[in-house]
């Protein structure tokens, strides 16, 4: 049940971040996201210590936004949750992934729209 989730689930976030890479930036996260998951995957990794690495990371990545921000700690919390059995760890992660698909959509979107607005002020300037 568990391979079947997370096949699942990798192939939604693989095929969602494919859409989404536009920038060297979202490449970096793209790769680095994987190789975390896979960690976790794998076993090597909680799925708590695979979402704190990823948090880690993406600040280094991107910096900090308000949408990846609310994420996180949405992800920790039920994460801490299902690591203390007060949730099954199958609907907690299904949960954190939903939520990271929304949150990483916004961010992105807000990213572009910034890059835009610098355009546009570089054609006034």
């Amino acid at each position: 049940m568990r391979t079947i989730l997370f096949s699942v689930l990798l192939f939604v976030s693989i095929s969602g971040c494919a859409n989404m890479v536009s920038e060297p930036r979202d490449q970096a996260w793209s790769t680095v996201r994987g190789e975390i998951l896979a960690r976790n995957h794998s076993g090597q990794i909680t799925p708590l210590e695979a979402q704190l690495q990823l948090k880690r990371k993406y600040w280094e990545i991107y910096g900090g936004d308000a949408y990846m921000a609310g994420y996180f700690g949405y992800a920790v919390s039920l994460l801490t949750s299902a690591q203390r059995g007060d949730i099954e760890l199958q609907e907690a992660q299904a949960l954190v992934e939903a939520k990271e698909a929304e949150a990483f959509a916004r961010a992105s979107e807000d990213r572009r729209r910034l890059a835009r607005l610098r355009e546009l002020d570089g054609d006034y300037n």
